[in-house]
């Protein structure tokens, strides 16, 4: 959780709760889990839009995009934006919790699919 806290938060009086969601969304996802993935090159995705799909499918369960419109980082509730977190908190935590979440997110798709079909 260290490598989070060290990213600049864009934080003042005037700065609403979901501005500052979106902002811990964005830096866990762009930032600081790529990285870690670069890194340690023990997860099982290495770009943010991956960490994004994994993370938002976790917090809707289902495919994000048949829940939140697009772009979700506008879209998405603040409940929505704060279990989303929660996620990307415990990948940062766990490549292992990463992989499983990423699983998750794929069975969603998976199931999608063969409902669209």
């Amino acid at each position: 959780m260290s490598d989070i806290q060290q990213l600049p938060l864009f934080i003042n009086e005037f700065t609403t709760e979901i501005d500052q969601l979106r902002q811990r969304f964005i830096a866990l996802s762009e930032v600081a889990l790529p990285q870690k993935a670069k890194d340690t090159g023990h997860y099982p995705v290495r770009y943010d839009h991956c960490f994004k799909r994994i993370a938002l499918d976790v917090a809707v369960h289902q495919c994000w995009y048949d829940v939140i419109q697009k772009p979700a980082i506008r879209h998405a509730t603040a409940e929505q934006l704060q279990r989303a977190i929660a996620t990307l908190e415990m990948m940062l935590d766990s490549p292992d919790e990463a992989n499983r979440f990423n699983q998750i997110s794929l069975g969603f798709r998976k199931r999608r699919n063969a409902e669209v079909k």
